[in-house]
């Protein structure tokens, strides 16, 4: 996953993303996770991962993020999404994000997302998302997306979507966020 994310902006993205991190809360906080991203398999993709992330730092995974990513809209854009993510297991581990992300574009951007993702070890996690997701732009913004997760347990997982994501031109979706997660250490974390 690692090697495919460099090539985004030709420097070691989520290499010193993890390291600004770690700072945030004290703790390696993706450092787990991403062991635990190294052993996807077929449909437990997410389910490994959820269990690496309870075991990481808790309900508290976020906390220390929210007060940054805050800044970004001026609302509270991801403040919603604690209550949420502390049932992890349950069905509402992305409904309740969903509302305050609506709020970000004033679209259901992730509205049919969540049908898919209850399934959370489905084979479908990703195929209803994908739908949702083209319809945000007007673009196949991840239709590329596709062919690269179909293959789960491959080198190029990531490596297509990267592609689709970089064509994104006509909107500063990450850009903002990019700005807020900054704040969270001081530093460029996330260089665009």
């Amino acid at each position: 996953m690692i090697s495919a994310i460099k090539s985004v902006t030709g420097t070691t993205l989520f290499a010193v993303m993890i390291y600004a991190i770690k700072s945030v809360t004290g703790t390696t906080l993706f450092a787990v996770m991403i062991y635990a991203i190294k052993s996807v398999t077929g449909t437990t993709l997410f389910a490994v991962m959820i269990y690496a992330i309870k075991s990481v730092t808790g309900t508290t995974l976020f906390a220390v993020m929210i007060s940054a990513i805050k800044s970004v809209t001026g609302t509270t854009l991801f403040a919603v999404i604690i209550s949420a993510i502390k049932s992890v297991t349950g069905t509402t581990l992305f409904a309740v994000m969903i509302s305050a992300i609506k709020s970000v574009t004033g679209a259901t951007m992730f509205a049919v997302m969540i049908s898919a993702i209850k399934s959370v070890t489905g084979t479908t996690l990703f195929a209803v998302m994908i739908s949702a997701i083209k319809s945000v732009t007007g673009t196949t913004l991840f239709a590329v997306m596709i062919s690269a997760i179909k293959s789960v347990t491959g080198t190029t997982l990531f490596a297509v979507m990267i592609y689709a994501i970089n064509s994104v031109a006509g909107t500063t979706m990450f850009a903002v966020m990019i700005y807020a997660i900054n704040s969270v250490t001081g530093t460029t974390m996330l260089p665009l």
